[in-house]
């Protein structure tokens, strides 16, 4: 007879879920420590998948046994930076909330909120401002800067990300100088 190892454990998509067994627990903690190569962990496999319901169940539970949520690849994607690039904002303030370094960058100087931005994700590039992302780091390329969360909004065309970069800066501002901060338009403007 072969070896065949059924799983009782599944999710219905009415989002009911049962415990999980202590071997279950287990394997799923022998899981969260392991990294494949270059570095890559199954709490960053998990951010990335692509639906929110299944990143958010295999995200909570990696970290309910322990996964490292500030571990990074050897590129220096994190599984906030996946989160970001994905779009999952419930998977990133799961990750804020765990410890993710909101400004990790990757090798190249990017950031979790350039990828939001350059993938248009509006609502992970207010929540990652929210939760202190720099909206004027420039990434790293050799000896030169490079582009800003901005910046990289605008390249791709992701208007929305733009609007929330400035209502942000601009919030910012205010919060600062109170009413003697210029408005926008009263900013000098190039030759």
């Amino acid at each position: 007879p072969g070896l065949s190892r059924k799983r009782s454990s599944r999710v219905s998509l009415g989002g009911a879920q049962r415990p999980l067994t202590e071997p279950e627990q287990q394997e799923l903690a022998a899981l969260a420590t392991k990294t494949a190569v270059g570095g890559v962990t199954a709490l960053m496999l998990a951010s990335r998948l692509p639906t929110l319901f299944d990143a958010m169940f295999a995200v909570s539970a990696l970290l309910q046994v322990k996964a490292v949520p500030t571990a990074e690849t050897e590129s220096g994607c994190t599984a906030l930076s996946m989160a970001a690039e994905m779009g999952h904002v419930e998977v990133g303030k799961t990750l804020l909330q765990a410890g993710a370094q909101v400004d990790a960058p990757l090798r190249d100087g990017k950031t979790p909120l350039m990828l939001s931005c350059k993938n248009g994700h509006c609502k992970m590039t207010e929540l990652l401002l929210k939760d202190g992302a720099e909206p004027t780091e420039q990434e790293h390329t050799g000896e030169q800067e490079g582009f800003t969360p901005i910046m990289h909004a605008a390249l791709f065309g992701k208007v929305e990300c733009v609007e929330a970069v400035i209502r942000h800066c601009e919030a910012h501002l205010q919060a600062t100088f109170g009413s003697a901060a210029p408005p926008p338009s009263a900013a000098p403007q190039g030759k």
